[in-house]
């Protein structure tokens, strides 16, 4: 471990920089902000905000949420310098605030982290801004994407639990009757098994659905009697089972 009093050089002009930045002494120069956020690791950046803290007692990141709203490079910095979490709390207020919701943006985030990681996002979110997500969710998504995100933000209160491999499979034949006994999907059954089901239970029921039938969930949505409920969750299963893409 590097002592103390070399990480403190190492890291004290980036706190000057900062602090110059946030006051307003030094505001243009952007280069040296920007050097800051781009070179140091994840693990440099907290370094630096508990040398922020040490040298300035003030909190690095409260300033920065105070004035990102007004400043670019600040809320670059805010969103840099914070917890993964913070972020993507940070992200999916800004995303449900617009006039347009970007759904690209919000179905990533929350259909790709893990359920102990969605419990987080959702702390963050209500800490920060005094809001619930799923009820925000719920007042600015509509149709079949409300109803699926909603499930998945409820999912997450099952973070923990281990994942069921015979549940995993007696649930994959649950999904292929809500998906074949009926002139349409039953939507209903869909619903009520995500949100009941952690994030990686539901990973292995996909898994054991294309064990069990030699197809993904994802082709069998393609059908037409599916409609669009169907072409909404395919959506948000691909990016459950395939978050790289």
């Amino acid at each position: 471990m590097v002592p103390l009093r070399k990480v403190s050089k190492k890291y004290e002009s980036d706190c000057q920089c900062l602090h110059g930045f946030i006051s307003g002494v030094d505001a243009i120069n952007q280069p040296k902000i920007l050097k800051i956020l781009t070179s140091r690791s994840f693990e440099e950046i907290k370094i630096i905000r508990q040398l922020y803290g040490a040298i300035y007692s003030q909190n690095l990141l409260h300033l920065l949420r105070n004035t990102r709203r007004n400043n670019a490079l600040s809320r670059a910095a805010y969103l840099r310098m914070s917890e993964p979490y913070e972020r993507d709390a940070e992200i999916v207020r800004d995303v449900l605030s617009g006039a347009r919701v970007d759904l690209n943006t919000l179905i990533e985030i929350i259909c790709t982290r893990s359920s102990l990681e969605l419990q987080s996002i959702k702390q963050a979110y209500r800490s920060q801004y005094n809001s619930d997500i799923e009820q925000d969710v719920s007042l600015k998504v509509h149709g079949g994407f409300k109803e699926i995100l909603f499930a998945v933000l409820k999912s997450s209160r099952n973070y923990g639990s281990r994942v069921d491999m015979s549940m995993a499979m007696c649930d994959a034949k649950t999904l292929y009757e809500a998906m074949e006994s009926g002139k349409s999907i039953d939507q209903k059954t869909i619903i009520s098994l995500m949100s009941q089901r952690s994030s990686d239970q539901f990973k292995s029921i996909l898994d054991s659905y294309k064990e069990l039938y030699g197809k993904e969930l994802s082709k069998s949505l393609k059908r037409n009697r599916c409609g669009q409920f169907g072409k909404d969750l395919r959506v948000v299963v691909r990016c459950v089972q395939h978050p790289e893409n």
